[in-house]
């Protein structure tokens, strides 16, 4: 961001009627909140309109997930990895604000911009997380969220390995090796009318089979979401063995 300046009146979490920690970012009429728990944006208004669902049925009782918003997913997306628990864990724990950083417009054109950074690593989850049964390996992540007085919402999301594996491996100790995870920034964007069409195909044989649920958003909804075609594949990876073939290692 250009030119930030920390916002130190503002860096202490507020608290919600459940007693979880949250920060409001506030750029003119758009807004985003986000939940330390989880580093969970909840909402993200522009022009007082609110532009993500969450659901009546979200429980705010950690370690329970959220429901809606941005939950983020690490180290696993859906199954896509060895824990148990679907989406593994970085939703359901605290995370710890760093920073909250601030930047006014400029004379080039760009908006203004507030910016919330949360961090987690593996020395901050709690002893015996269900979640978690089955993860030794070390980690460091960082989730940046922004808004930006124009009511664009970015999030730059940061994944290392504190102990990369070098050398002999007879002198690293068991941790230092590098690992493999799937992750994902699962967005529930709010729409106002919804179309579903199931088309039936013709197989072989004279049998009948149904395609994947098609999701058509009216011209009339909120906003238009852009998703390029790495992320479309990623985001159906879940429900679709053979597109499982996303994955990272650090």
């Amino acid at each position: 961001l250009n030119k930030m300046a920390a916002a130190e009146a503002i860096t202490q979490l507020q608290t919600d009627e459940h007693g979880m920690g949250f920060i409001d970012l506030v750029q003119g009429e758009c807004s985003a909140r986000i939940y330390a728990h989880g580093a969970h944006v909840t909402s993200w208004k522009v022009g007082g309109v609110e532009r993500l669902f969450m659901s009546k049925e979200a429980v705010f009782k950690p370690p329970k997930a959220l429901r809606g918003g941005i939950p983020v997913c690490w180290p696993q997306f859906g199954d896509l990895g060895s824990l148990k628990t679907q989406h593994g864990f970085a939703r359901n724990v605290e995370w710890a604000l760093e920073a909250v950083e601030t930047a006014a417009a400029d004379c080039v054109g760009n908006p203004g911009e507030s910016r919330a950074i949360f961090t987690l690593s593996s020395t901050q989850l709690p002893a015996g997380l269900p979640m978690a049964e089955g993860w030794s390996h070390a980690f460091e992540l960082t989730l940046a969220t922004s808004i930006s007085e124009a009511g664009a919402l970015k999030q730059t999301f940061t994944v290392a390995n504190p102990n990369p594996a070098s050398g002999a491996a007879s002198e690293q100790p068991a941790e230092a090796k590098a690992f493999e995870f799937t992750t994902a920034l699962h967005t529930y964007f709010a729409v106002r009318k919804t179309k579903f069409s199931r088309k039936k195909e013709r197989e072989k044989g004279g049998g009948r089979r149904r395609s994947p649920l098609a999701l058509y958003l009216p011209s009339r909804a909120p906003f238009h979401a852009a998703l390029t075609r790495e992320r479309f594949l990623f985001m159906i990876g879940a429900r679709f063995p053979r597109l499982r073939a996303l994955a990272w290692k650090v």
